[in-house]
């Protein structure tokens, strides 16, 4: 309409406005969110990396090993283990938990040791090794590192 009755414009755009506002918030929350998981799976690649370097160097330990041999683990040495040497491996602070478990000869026997508590985020790492208890008697056993985040 024309003259002074007539109704402006703006009123029109209001709807336009609130749709580009809606799209823009939903653009920003989703680059918001993807930055965060990215950030997150990061976090935690960086953790499992480390996990499995700490359990390298627990299996290559020449205080641990028997006869330099990696993967040949002494029993003497994995029980006389206390969490002080098992927290150098880390180097880092972390807290750190170390399962053996014999699966093989009479009994099946776990140890386990922890250096603080473990908390929500963590990592682990496990692979087969040995025991040795004598030079007839070595026994397959599994190795489990795992690492709390910070």
């Amino acid at each position: 309409m024309w003259g002074e009755r007539a109704a402006a414009g703006f009123f029109e755009d209001v709807h336009v406005l609130i749709v580009v506002v809606l799209g823009m918030s939903i653009v920003l929350g989703s680059l918001a969110a993807a930055f965060t998981a990215h950030a997150s799976a990061r976090d935690a690649a960086a953790l499992r990396g480390e996990t499995a370097r700490v359990l390298r160097a627990f299996l290559a330990d020449p205080e641990i090993v028997h006869g330099g041999e990696p993967g040949l683990l002494d029993l003497a040495s994995i029980e006389g283990l206390n969490s002080t040497h098992l927290a150098g491996l880390t180097g880092t602070g972390r807290p750190v938990q170390l399962i053996i478990s014999e699966r093989s000869g009479e009994s099946p026997r776990t140890f386990a040791l922890e250096t603080a508590d473990m908390g929500p985020r963590r990592a682990s790492a496990s692979t087969a090794a040995s025991v040795w208890h004598s030079d007839l008697d070595v026994r397959a056993a599994r190795v489990t590192i795992t690492l709390g985040g910070q």
